[in-house]
Formats: structure tokens, C-alpha cells, sequence
């Protein structure tokens, strides 16, 4: 029988096997030139909203398909795009961007009861469920807190909701 340490090794390296494999199929990570331009700095500038669009469906691509985490944090996030010691400059500030445009929510303000008052439709169906509340989450991003995908929590609700009314 596998000891706890044991199986958290085989679980870390599942989780980096899935990662290798999502980052296999996106073809501008394994493209030399188009890897070097997506790597660049992020000046939250308006020609550069291509670049936030490729980095936000990764990110979500990430969060849903390789990680198959409801959170993580940015680091994390980060981490899992450093390939062969190439480190996304621009990404914190993509992250940052994502955060500020409400498409990843600090996982302490989805639990608050601002985040619902502000969420018009969860607010109705999830504020029953969730009994318990915690202070708002500051608006930097902070590398270590986890966070949640918009998009993720957005598809989980929906499919709730649909099992729900089917009943």
C-alpha cells in the first residue's frame, strides 16, 4: 500500500503530465517565434487585446481542462507556463487585467456577500447555499491567493442550474 507521501507524488505528477499535455495543444506555445511574442510584456494597451484574448482562454483552458481545479493561485497559474526556463513576462499583468475585468474572482470574494449582491443571477440561486461570509478580498492581485475561473463558475452554475430545473 502507497504511503500518503507516495501518492501525492503520483498525484503531482499526473497533474504535470495533464498540464504538458493542454500546453502540447495550444499551437502558439510550441511555435519558437509565436511563443516569444504571446512570452512578451503585457501594458494593458489596446493593441495588445489579441494578446489578452489568447491569454485568458488559456488561462480558463488551464483552470478547466489540465488542471481540473475549481482555484489556483497566480503563481501557480504562472508556474505552469514556464517552459524550458522561458518565464511569460507579460502574465502576472494578464492575470492582474483578468482579475480587474471580473473574469478570475479572488476565491474569499466569491464567499463574501458583496461578490452575490453584485452577481445578479448567482445571487439569487447560490446566496440559500452559501451560509457563511468573509471580508473582500483587496483588489491587487496577490500571487499567492487563489482565485477562481469566471468562465469555470459561470459553466458549474449553469449546469446546477439546468440539473435543477430537469428535477
Amino acid at each position: 500500500r502507497l504511503k500518503m507521501s507516495d501518492e501525492l507524488d503520483v498525484f503531482n505528477l499526473q497533474r504535470e503530465e495533464k498540464v504538458s499535455q493542454f500546453l502540447k495543444k495550444v499551437d502558439r506555445l510550441n511555435d519558437p517565434k509565436e511563443m516569444h511574442y504571446v512570452y512578451l510584456s503585457y501594458d494593458h494597451l489596446e493593441d495588445e487585446e489579441e494578446l489578452y484574448e489568447f491569454w485568458r482562454d488559456t488561462v480558463h483552458g488551464l483552470l478547466g481542462k489540465a488542471l481540473n481545479k475549481t482555484f489556483a493561485s497566480p503563481e501557480e497559474i504562472f508556474n505552469c507556463f514556464v517552459i524550458k526556463g522561458k518565464k511569460p513576462i507579460g502574465l502576472m499583468n494578464i492575470l492582474q487585467e483578468m482579475k480587474s475585468r471580473k473574469e478570475l474572482i479572488d476565491k474569499e470574494e466569491l464567499l463574501s456577500e458583496t461578490y452575490y449582491s453584485e452577481a445578479s443571477w448567482l445571487s439569487s440561486q447560490f446566496s440559500r447555499v452559501m451560509s457563511w461570509v468573509s471580508a473582500p478580498a483587496p483588489p491587487e492581485l496577490d500571487p499567492s491567493k487563489e482565485v477562481v475561473s469566471a468562465v469555470w463558475l459561470e459553466n458549474a452554475c449553469k449546469s446546477v442550474l439546468d440539473w435543477a430545473y430537469r428535477q
